[in-house]
């Protein structure tokens, strides 16, 4: 799991992207607003084969590839005033 850091403040925590493989071996992504304390907590966990995101926090978007697609930039805009248009480059 690849964690690109605290890139947005919002009332309920930072969100966080995260790269990773689902159980099938396919890649995908999600940002997950928690608190820099859970964020760590979850970092611990990586080793672990399969991880419950949502014991660390709030997935707010997520989907299949490498990075967020239109849609997906525009509600997290929209939703939660967080520009996630950098990680369209990568």
């Amino acid at each position: 799991m690849e964690h690109a850091g605290s890139l947005a403040k919002h009332a309920a925590g930072p969100i966080h992207f995260i790269r990773t493989k689902d159980k099938n071996g396919k890649k995908c992504y999600f940002f997950l607003m928690c608190s820099d304390i859970k964020m760590r907590l979850l970092k611990g966990e990586l080793a672990k084969p399969s991880i419950d995101l949502t014991r660390y926090g709030t997935v707010v978007y997520s989907g299949f590839g490498t990075k967020p697609d239109k849609s997906g930039v525009d509600y997290l805009m929209e939703q939660f005033g967080f520009d996630a248009s950098g990680f369209t480059q990568q």
